[in-house]
């Protein structure tokens, strides 16, 4: 699947990462529409401060 990962300053790489796989709690989600917020502006910006290396998704666990 394809991911945005910040490296740095004016720096997002769409690249492909592993598909991750649903726990029997969890559940998969098709993304159709998605945006920006404000913090990831300012993290293309100036780089990455949020989050200090590449995370191409949430996994809690």
């Amino acid at each position: 699947m394809k991911a945005a990962q910040f490296y740095g300053p004016h720096d997002v790489r769409i690249v492909d990462v592993p598909k991750p796989e649903a726990k029997p709690d969890q559940a998969l989600i098709s993304i159709e529409w998605c945006g920006i917020c404000g913090s990831d502006l300012h993290e293309y910006l100036i780089g990455p401060g949020l989050s200090l290396q590449p995370v191409p998704y949430y996994n809690p666990s």
